[in-house]
């Protein structure tokens, strides 16, 4: 029976070892590829309708969404109860329908303090770039599929997230463990994508009577 000799073990010995550090580089190199692709066409996304979903600790929130860059937002929530999100551009209003409050807060730039929605226009891709690293990466369909935690030395708000996203640029999920150990996650659904959207589509003025706090985030 043929036998290696101990050249020929090393020398198999060192081709595995090469397949190992090969496939381990390509799966970062895939990854990066990835998330650059997403930074690329999010770039392409002007506007969109849908549903969003969002939990925190099995607590679920549903209602529909539009956005349109770089900075107006519009969120009905109907379930569990009504609540509205709408950011003009501007301001931020937050409306409890129960309580029939409103929470009014600037948008600030970053420069101006803790704020919990800035100006400054971000690619969401890009912040996860610069941020997290990826422990993990699959591509299925349409979608890529991320798990990561953060960067040595970042502070984020999460310990290790999950993301799935759509390739032609926009989030179907994120999901992750907060600092605190609350799980969080926000879903969404598209209907439309880049459709014409009017600013007053992202108006809000408070109703009658309804009690207005201001900057209760700064």
């Amino acid at each position: 029976m043929y036998r290696f000799s101990n050249v020929g073990m090393l020398f198999l010995g060192a081709l595995l070892l090469l397949l190992v550090l090969f496939q381990d580089s390509y799966a970062t190199k895939t990854s990066d590829m990835a998330l650059r692709e997403l930074i690329k066409n999010y770039e392409s996304i002007r506007s969109f309708t849908g549903t969003i979903e969002t939990t925190i600790n099995n607590k679920s929130s549903k209602g529909s969404i539009k956005f349109k860059k770089p900075n107006k937002v519009a969120i009905d929530f109907y379930s569990p109860e009504p609540r509205k999100i709408i950011s003009d551009g501007k301001n931020i209003w937050i409306y409890l329908s129960r309580e029939n409050t409103t929470i009014k807060q600037p948008i600030l730039p970053k420069d101006r303090g803790f704020s919990i929605y800035v100006s400054d226009y971000e690619n969401p891709f890009s912040r996860l770039f610069d941020e997290y690293i990826v422990t993990s990466f699959s591509e299925s369909g349409n979608t890529y599929v991320f798990k990561m935690k953060p960067k040595p030395g970042v502070v984020t708000g999460f310990t290790e997230i999950y993301i799935v996203a759509y390739k032609q640029g926009l989030l179907q999920e994120f999901s992750g463990i907060t600092i605190d150990k609350s799980k969080f996650s926000v879903k969404y659904s598209y209907s439309s994508i880049n459709p014409e959207l009017d600013d007053r589509e992202f108006f809000f003025s408070p109703p009658a009577n309804s009690q207005v706090f201001s900057n209760i985030f700064d």
